[in-house]
């Protein structure tokens, strides 16, 4: 026996080329030490050159990612072939030697994945990715990934009718992502990318070429990149490792090794001297968007040195980005956002860029500001203070994230091995990580990171790329005032950057504490609500779904419903410019500065009938959270610049809502749907101008003033011995007037009959549809599960027939959004895009669909795949501390029993498809719906 099991070993050997991560020694610290590996990693490369990795990882339980990983995309097309690399992709999914069409989706349906969410797939430049969650519950599931994985990356069939098709799917895709967006990118990439390959690879491909393409050039490109010595395997999730691995090099050692294979090339942008600058202008282009990139080498992941430099990296650009934010929050800020990054991007090259939006007057003022920032960082460098934040930011990160090293989702850990597989990077493994950075952090110096600032904030390959609406009165600068503002900068007197701390606490001492005067304990679905001495009420959930992490969140009945209608615009947005404006003696940026090493945040919000707090915080920085809420109630800051700050910001991403076909589409769909409510009227920069500012504080005040009528909920990582002071403290210890508001219901009601309208707008070829339906809902589990188990369904029977029979859309999506409040009611949405000429039919079908359903009921394959779906959706819900604090808050707000939250599945069970049916036939109004779509204006 040991002889037959040597010589398999030995076998097993012969056919990889192995490379398997053992657990090892703490890390070695000096700078020429190569990388280790992730100790929980198996890799290795088959006889054929394929790659695998196997991790085992329990979050979410009873699942794994898989992932087949092809390194050619769209770059690796010839003329004749641009967007096969696409169109490739889609036929995977119909049709394999061992599945046939459909059979792979409604596999995967028929076990609860779902279509899109737990399987897809994406095609890039350099790359193509198929995705694929499965429970590990039963070995026959793996098996089937397994084989599916293995069909994906050799036996594809190409089915020509499936081709022909697919082919309408591909251009619909095509059709979506036609608009302003893409019209200036195809101005733009020719002189960034420098003219090379990448300029003209765009991924989504020619129409033409998906349209009429031979057969054989769509099989020629599968045939010619789809091999062994460019995939690989990745597997991670609850699984064991040593049966993983040995099955992954049953199944794929399988596949032949490539015979003379063509040269797999790698391609890379050409160089300039100096800075390029691009503008591109576009009449439907909804934002002005400003990019700077300084291109160098590509990073490198092979020595304990990469590893510190991508350290400094990181604290390079945070700090530039704290910078970019403070400039945010100045009383006429320069951009509306804007963010700083390091990281690889095409041709083998990483870069420094720079991306900001900005409002449609201050265009040039935020490309210098943006050039006079990184010339001030050159000159003079960072304070002490910035890199101290900086290093307490980060290591408060890996903190945590060593702390989740058991809980981290399986998704995250799939997408390394991806990145390594791709661009080499490192996969360390969370304890080496953390160890390199508690070493690494502390001695990185000031001078070291200044120095490299100067290192990446280039002369040469850069390039400056401006895209904006093109309109009267839009100021843009040309691009030689562009290039101009770079080199007078350099000879511009820019002061050093003055960084301003409080050194405060945010609180001197300690509110008057209240009491918990009674305590509920619910075994049904393990809370404690706490009901304190002001009135507040407290509901608890601990978790050890996550060790690091509890989630918070509170509300109250009232909201906006009880604003007056003079000054409804002013409070919409009180909470916001409050959040904006900070807390106490302390500015946002303050705040920011001061939080800075901590894990705690919370915001304020105000809707329609309540007023909410949102929040999440590390067990060790809850009180701050605590402190941070208590403040939010009893000393809101007003703050003019505050104030200005944020109305400037938010018109950034208003101001040119109309230009866009579909900010017009959507607008008007909302218009008519809340039947030109005056309370629900389209966002715009006239609706922003409405706000009063001497209004809002007082506003908000008013809303936030009695704490007793608010209940408060916390999930995740708690200790409720150690939490219940604190929440004495600070909640027991807010205001409280002993009033029990409620909100107040504003009628808005819903159109009569069938309203249609067409809205004309966008010179594209595409079409987009809304079409809406509303009524009474009687609020019952019952009616929720059964409600949403129909949508389900008819979401898929649209997809089968919309998408693969007809071939007119690549996705759409119909849903039942049910509310208690103000009124029991439902609205159902159906929308997708599709070309111009086809609206008519698919609106036609998707009725169609529709009235089958309420004539015939789910199939009994639909109904199997729906409730299964349904199953394993709540089966890793119940094990995600955000689900449960949103289900315990949605279930308070509606008044609703908590106990029935464990009921769920039970529920499930029950549903017939005959209840369905019934569904449809009460939901479903022909007679009564709104049907909004978009044509262009040629139409």
């Amino acid at each position: 026996m040991k002889r037959i099991l040597l010589f398999s070993f030995i076998a097993l050997m012969a056919n990889i080329g192995l490379s398997i991560a053992q657990p090892g020694p703490k890390p070695d610290f000096s700078l020429a030490a190569k990388l280790p590996a992730d100790p929980n990693l198996r890799t290795g490369t088959l006889s054929n050159g394929m790659r695998y990795y196997i991790r085992k990882n329990t979050k979410p339980e009873n699942r794994a990612e898989m992932r087949l990983v092809v390194h050619a995309g769209s770059i690796m097309e010839s003329d004749s072939q641009q967007g096969l690399a696409h169109l490739t992709e889609h036929m995977a999914f119909n049709g394999t030697k061992n599945f046939s069409k459909s059979a792979i989706v409604d596999y995967l349906e028929s076990i609860g994945m779902r279509f899109g969410a737990d399987l897809n797939a994406y095609t890039s430049y350099d790359e193509t990715v198929y995705m694929l969650q499965l429970p590990t519950d039963s070995a026959s599931f793996i098996t089937k990934g397994l084989q599916i994985l293995e069909d994906w990356a050799h036996n594809v069939t190409f089915d020509n009718i499936e081709i022909d098709k697919e082919r309408g799917v591909v251009i619909e895709e095509w059709r979506l992502g036609r608009g302003a967006f893409e019209r200036m990118s195809r101005k733009i990439n020719p002189i960034i990318y420098n003219d090379s390959k990448y300029a003209d690879r765009s991924p989504i491909g020619k129409k033409d070429i998906i349209a009429y393409c031979k057969y054989d050039t769509l099989k020629n490109f599968y045939k010619d990149w789809y091999r062994p010595d460019l995939q690989a395997v990745v597997i991670v999730g609850d699984v064991d490792v040593d049966k993983m691995e040995k099955m992954v090099i049953a199944q794929f050692s399988k596949i032949p090794k490539a015979v003379n294979p063509k040269p797999r090339t790698y391609y890379t942008l050409k160089s300039h001297k100096g800075a390029i600058a691009v503008v591109a202008t576009d009449k439907e282009s909804q934002y002005v968007l400003i990019q700077m990139q300084y291109m160098h080498d590509k990073l490198k992941y092979e020595t304990v040195k990469d590893y510190r430099d991508h350290i400094k990296q990181r604290l390079l650009t945070r700090m530039i980005s704290a910078r970019l934010s403070e400039l945010q929050h100045q009383a006429s800020p320069p951009f509306s956002y804007a963010n700083a990054d390091i990281g690889p991007t095409l041709g083998q090259l990483s870069e420094y860029r720079l991306f900001a939006i900005t409002t449609d007057n201050n265009i040039g003022g935020s490309i210098k500001a943006l050039i006079t920032e990184n010339e001030r960082i050159k000159k003079f460098g960072f304070n002490a203070s910035e890199l101290d934040r900086a290093k307490k930011i980060s290591l408060q990160e890996i903190e945590n994230m060593y702390k989740e090293k058991d809980k981290t989702d399986s998704k995250a850990l799939t997408e390394e091995c991806v990145s390594n597989f791709l661009d080499g990077e490192d996969i360390l493994g969370i304890s080496n990580d953390y160890q390199y950075n508690e070493k690494f952090i502390p001695e990185i110096t000031l001078e070291e990171v200044n120095a490299l600032a100067k290192e990446w904030i280039s002369a040469d390959n850069n390039d400056i790329v401006v895209e904006a609406p093109e309109k009267s009165g839009v100021n843009i600068p040309t691009q030689s005032e562009i290039l101009a503002m770079v080199n007078n900068a350099k000879s511009e007197k820019i002061e050093a950057y003055k960084d301003a701390e409080s050194g405060k606490q945010f609180m001197d001492k300690k509110p008057v504490a209240g009491k918990i005067v009674k305590e509920t304990i619910n075994k049904e679905t393990g809370t404690t609500e706490w009901v304190l001495s002001n009135g507040a009420k407290v509901i608890l959930k601990p978790t050890d779904f996550k060790a690091d992490d509890i989630q918070f969140s509170g509300f109250a009945p009232g909201g906006t419903s009880l604003i007056e209608d003079k000054d409804f615009e002013s409070s919409t947005m009180a909470a916001s410019v409050i959040h904006s404006c900070g807390i106490a003696d302390f500015d946002a940026n303050t705040v920011a500065k001061m939080l800075a090493g901590k894990n705690a945040n919370v915001s304020p919000d105000m809707s329609a009938l309540y007023e909410v707090f949102n929040g999440n915080a590390s067990p060790k920085d809850v009180e701050t959270m605590l402190q941070l809420l208590h403040l939010y109630f009893t000393k809101p800051r007003e703050d003019k610049d505050g104030f200005n700050s944020y109305i400037t910001r938010v018109k950034g991403f208003v101001q040119n809502r109309q230009l866009s076909p579909e900010g017009v589409l959507r607008d008007t769909n909302q218009a008519i749907t809340f039947n030109h409510n005056y309370r629900w009227r389209p966002f715009s920069e006239a609706l922003l101008n409405e706000i009063d500012e001497s209004k809002v504080l007082p506003l908000y005040k008013e809303r936030f003033a009695d704490a007793g009528n608010f209940t408060f909920f916390f999930v995740g990582n708690i200790d409720l011995a150690t939490l219940k002071p604190l929440v004495e403290t600070y909640i027991g210890g807010l205001p409280s007037a002993g009033k029990k508001e409620m909100w107040k219901e504003r009628k808005i009601g819903f159109p009569k009959g069938i309203v249609k309208k067409y809205v004309k707008k966008g010179t594209e070829p595409k079409s987009y549809v809304f079409i809406t339906m509303a009524g009474k809902f009687d609020w019952t589990m019952k009616n929720k599960i059964e409600a949403d188990a129909m949508m389900r369904v008819l979401n898929i029977m649209m997809r089968e027939v919309m998408r693969e029979d007809k071939s007119g859309v690549y996705g759409v999506s119909a849903n039942l959004t049910p509310t208690r409040y103000p009124s029991e009611e439902y609205k159902i949405t159906i929308q997708f895009g599709c070309s111009p000429e086809n609206v008519d039919m698919l609106v036609k079908t998707a009725f169609e669909q529709v009235e089958k359903l309420t004539k015939e009921g789910p199939s009994s394959q639909n109904m199997g795949k729906v409730t299964e779906i349904m199953h394993r959706t709540r089966e890793t819900s119940l094990k995600d501390n955000e689900f449960w604090l949103h289900a315990l808050q949605s279930y308070k707000m509606n008044n609703d029993d908590i106990s029935d939250i464990p009921k769920y599945d039970e529920m499930v069970n029950k549903i017939k498809p005959e209840d369905v049916k019934n569904a449809a036939t009460k939901y479903f109004d022909f007679n009564n719906y709104v049907e909004v779509v978009l044509v262009p204006e040629s139409k």
